[in-house]
């Protein structure tokens, strides 16, 4: 009775410590984004001052596109979290649209004061959310650095080790939103391939789907959607590589390599799509080693039962 107890106790605290970490590093994402905005920010006012437009509207651009990443991210954080950042992101895009139409619109009396006002406002807006990231960042983190002093935590793992039951433990996989439950990798029969398999192939759905905006968008020359589609492809390729882990087959190591290799080359062409116009043919190449590289990894991840 004991060792059960001791068991669910560890695998209560397991769950919960990789939710935190989960968070803190999702967290970490949005920090790097936010920062990107604020050096698009210092562009922009250095552009209005030489009266330079085109480059403070593709500066705009750039800013929209780490807001759609930042609302990607934000998926992936517990209820607590995002609804604490929702509310300052959701008409985040909307005022930078607004922003980017004064730059774009034809001199008129009285532009200048209201550009100015509106880019204070961004800056302002700005301001605000780097807060409340700090603030969901200070609780994580204290959350996190609790669970890894609590004494309970380490005698339950002393305890389970000493009975070598390892092999019962449950992991709990969090991944946009939806919870996977799995045993030790080294222990998974294959019957317990399906429950993973589900979610897999969700993912390449997604990741079919965004591809076939990527190509629209590109024969457009719409450069921020292709970021955007890219960064979601990046995070949908990182779903598959953590879940093939977990699958009792030979072949997921290369599964790991090849989904690894294609979270890579969707960063590459994100990176690509930001630098717009002047990029244009690198995207397509890259773009092409996307669809060979995910074609790769689909045959690889048919081929398990």
């Amino acid at each position: 009775m004991q060792k059960i107890w001791l068991l669910l106790v560890l695998v209560i605290l397991s769950s919960w410590a990789l939710s935190q970490d989960s968070t803190v590093y999702t967290l970490n994402n949005i920090k790097k984004y936010a920062t990107h905005i604020e050096e698009s920010y210092s562009i922009i006012s250095n552009n209005i001052q030489a009266d330079k437009q085109q480059p403070a509207v593709q500066q705009a651009e750039n800013i929209k596109v780490y807001i759609d990443s930042i609302e990607g991210e934000m998926e992936y954080l517990p209820d607590e979290y995002y609804y604490r950042l929702s509310s300052l992101v959701s008409s985040y895009h909307t005022d930078v649209d607004e922003f980017e139409k004064l730059l774009l619109n034809k001199d008129f009396e009285g532009k200048d004061k209201y550009l100015a006002q509106a880019f204070t406002s961004l800056q302002q807006r700005q301001t605000e959310f780097r807060k409340a990231l700090g603030s969901a960042n200070d609780t994580a983190l204290p959350q996190q650095s609790v669970m890894e002093k609590k004494p309970g935590n380490a005698m339950a793992e002393q305890d389970v080790d000493q009975h070598s039951a390892n092999r019962d433990t449950l992991a709990v996989y969090r991944s946009n939103n939806v919870l996977v439950e799995a045993v030790d990798p080294n222990e998974i029969k294959t019957s317990n391939n399906a429950p993973l398999l589900d979610t897999i192939h969700q993912a390449q759905q997604q990741i079919e789907q965004l591809m076939d905006s990527v190509q629209l968008a590109m024969k457009k020359s719409h450069f921020s959607k292709v970021a955007v589609f890219a960064n979601g492809i990046s995070n949908a390729s990182l779903k598959i590589r953590d879940l093939t882990l977990l699958l009792k087959t030979d072949q997921k190591q290369s599964l790991f390599i090849l989904a690894t290799g294609l979270n890579n080359l969707s960063q590459t062409l994100h990176g690509l799509a930001l630098k717009g116009i002047s990029a244009h043919d690198e995207m397509h190449e890259y773009f092409d080693k996307i669809k060979i590289k995910f074609s790769t990894l689909s045959t690889g991840i048919n081929m398990v039962q």
